[in-house]
Parts: C-alpha cells; structure tokens; sequence
C-alpha cells in the first residue's frame, strides 16, 4: 500500500468519526476590524480594483529615493505572493525596496484582501497569470520590471514566462512601449512538484476525493485552528525568531479567515495540479531564455522546498538562471531574513 493510500484510509475513518462536530461550530469568519492593527495599515495603505470583474487588493507605490538619471536605476519590483498567504509576506521588505524603486505587490483572487468567489472561478495558475498581468496593465506598470515571486506565485510567473516564449502575451507587455521584464526572481516554492515535501494538509486538500469533505470537517469542527498554524510554523525554519514566527502565523491564519477565504482551501490549492500537469510547458520558457536574468533566491532550511529544488532548476539553464542560498532561513526567507532577502533581490 502506498502512503497516499493510508493517508486516505486514515483521513476517511477520522472524518466519519467527526461528522457529530460538524454540527456543533458555525464557520468563524474575520472581519477587517478583527485583524492586527498592521495588517490593517496595510490594508489602508493600499486600494482596490476591478480585474475581470473581481476586487483585487494592491499597494504601488513610488521610489522613496531619488533616482540617479541612469536608465538602469529606474525599476519597479512587482512582487507575486503564494499560498496560503498574501501580499502582507512582503511587509518587512517594501520601504527598503522603494528606497531602490517603485513597487507593486497585490493579493491574488481568493487571499488576502481580494474577492474570495466561492464559484465560477478556477483558481489555476492561468488565469491568476491573468489577472495578475491584467493588474500590472491597469496600474500603468511601464518600463524595466523586476518580478520577484514566491512559493504558489513561482509558478503564477512561469506561466508568465511561457507566455512570454510563445508570444502570446499582450502587446503592452512587449518591451518597447510598455512593461518590459527585466529580471525575474524565483524564491522558495515546489517548482519542481516531484522534490517537493508536501505537508499532509496539502495531500489531503489536493484530493479530488477528500479534500472538499475534509476541509468541511476542518473548518466546522475546529479542527482546522490547531493543524493550520502547525503545518504553516513546520516551514520556518529551527533558527526564526520564535515571536516574530507565531505573529506571522496567526496572521496568515487571520487573513484566510476575513471574508471566509479559508471555507474554500481545496479550490485554492488547485496550483499543485496544475504544476503536475504543467511542467511541460514552463520548464522550457527557463530552458530558452536567454535576455532576461534569472535569479533562485533559496533558504536552505526549507522543509517543503528543499534545496534540492533550486538545484535542479538551476540545471535547466545555467548560463542564464543563478542560485543565491540564503543559509539558515526557512520557506518564508522575505519574513525570516529580511536583509539577506534584500541584498540578493536587490543587487
């Protein structure tokens, strides 16, 4: 018997044996009123906007700095957020950031501050490359774009870069009269889905079997309170400060709440099938490129995306991809490194 198979076996008979909870708890959903008074200035320090006909949370700001007149001085980082997190992961990086130039970072439909549509949305890495390239256009993005991207937002990005190959993306995004990429970032995330260690709460909730019950059980019987923040703080790594770890966690925990974005887990985590079906068609746009950059800045103490991860990605194109190691820092190397994280993006 496989493990998958007893992971199932196990995760039904837990299930049944639970189903009496599922009538003791309603779903607790978040307000905004409820959330930490940071991540309400963050959120006041952003706005909202219509992409394809959803709410969409983003903050863009300009350089804090002046810029020296050299035409390679003048960049905006736009930063591409994973899963389950938000744009908030970015909070201890963006004033250091704009210090080098302007800044984009949004929350992806269904996290964060964004619309959490219950239906009529697939949550695959095409269409948040969609909305993502969508925002970019409708926030007046031009001129050299450095994208930096994490975990879930590795592969929102590559299939940007495959569109890119196959000349499909839209002509604003063409270089000459737009935005123009300058430089790409890839920084802890399963970017290969076969070296990935994938928690158990990911196995369960990618299942097209049990992922929509168990995370019904999750949420209504309270589970979910106690397995979340334990898998989410299992990715940081030994050596993170412990305060600043439990704050992060409780808010990632928090954010998925607001507007009941957490009621939906199995339908966000559609990215894991989407890399097992789609590898074929990103690893090429890394192969084959050849003008822009391409960085992996990796902690090396990261328990779902092992160094072994980045290694192999640097293979696919050695000449054009470089591998930064960011040592001692965990899956979250924005939160838990900082400055090292600031040094490799930046320089």
């Amino acid at each position: 018997m496989t493990s998958t198979f007893v992971i199932n076996c196990l995760v039904v008979i837990g299930a049944v044996l639970t189903i009496p909870l599922c009538f003791l708890n309603d779903p607790e959903v978040v307000t905004l009123e409820e959330l930490p008074v940071e991540v309400r200035a963050w959120e006041a320090r952003g706005q909202y906007t219509r992409v394809y006909n959803r709410s969409v949370f983003y903050i863009h700001e300009r350089r804090t700095t002046p810029a020296t007149g050299d035409n390679n001085d003048a960049v905006t980082f736009a930063l591409v957020h994973g899963f389950p997190t938000s744009s908030f992961d970015y909070h201890r990086v963006i004033d250091q950031l704009l210090m080098h130039g302007d800044v984009i970072v949004h929350d992806h439909v269904g996290f964060g501050f964004s619309e959490k549509p219950q239906t009529d949305f697939t949550f695959s890495m095409s269409e948040l490359a969609e909305h993502t390239l969508e925002l970019w256009r409708l926030s007046g993005v031009t001129g050299r774009v450095k994208i930096v991207a994490h975990d879930m937002g590795d592969s929102v990005v590559c299939e940007i870069l495959a569109r890119r190959l196959r000349k499909q993306l839209p002509a604003y995004f063409d270089g000459d009269r737009g935005f123009a990429i300058a430089g790409v970032t890839f920084t802890n995330g399963g970017m290969n889905y076969a070296r990935a260690n994938l928690r158990i709460g990911q196995i369960i909730l990618s299942s097209p079997w049990l992922g929509a019950y168990f995370n019904r059980i999750s949420v209504r019987s309270r589970l979910g309170d106690y397995i979340a923040p334990k898998q989410i703080a299992s990715i940081f790594s030994p050596l993170a400060n412990r305060t600043e770890m439990r704050t992060d966690v409780e808010v990632i925990v928090a954010l998925n709440k607001l507007n009941g974005g957490y009621l939906m887990y199995d339908k966000l985590i559609y990215y894991l099938h989407d890399r097992i079906n789609f590898e074929f068609r990103w690893y090429p746009a890394l192969q084959h490129e050849r003008e822009i950059p391409i960085k992996l800045v990796w902690g090396d103490s990261d328990s779902v995306a092992p160094m072994k991860i980045p290694l192999f990605i640097e293979t696919l194109n050695p000449k054009q991809i470089q591998l930064r190691v960011i040592s001692g820092s965990g899956h979250f190397t924005m939160l838990e490194s900082p400055a090292k994280w600031l040094h490799h993006v930046i320089n």
